[in-house]
């Protein structure tokens, strides 16, 4: 693992997975100004899938405010036009609310997500 974003107070760690075109996002988003972390994103995303023709991001997130809401929104309509990319959302067995938020952001952008639940 090669953390490329270190997790900070309002902001996720991103690290790459046991392999290189996934990347990881963990931990919370709440940061006052979610551009500037949605922006170094992006060009890790944009990076890796440039590299390597596709890539998979693996979503373990506690909580996100509704500012980084609209920010992964416009990620993953970014997301529609490139071939082979793959969607992890992991939620916490009775987190039913970053469940129905992957639920959402899947029906409104019309990518397929893989729900996997985390027993705690």
């Amino acid at each position: 693992m090669n953390i490329l974003i270190e997790k900070e107070k309002s902001t996720p760690e991103v690290s790459t997975g046991s392999k290189e075109h996934i990347l990881n996002v963990v931990g919370i988003i709440v940061p006052e100004n979610p551009e500037f972390f949605f922006e170094k994103l992006n060009n890790l995303i944009n990076l890796t899938y440039n590299t390597h023709k596709k890539i998979v991001l693996d979503f373990n997130l506690e909580y996100f405010n509704t500012g980084a809401a609209r920010f992964l929104y416009k990620l993953f309509i970014n997301l529609k036009d490139k071939d082979d990319v793959e969607i992890c959302w992991r939620y916490e067995e009775d987190d039913e609310d970053i469940y129905d938020s992957g639920k959402e952001f899947e029906s409104l952008t019309s990518l397929k997500f893989n729900f996997e639940k985390i027993n705690l």
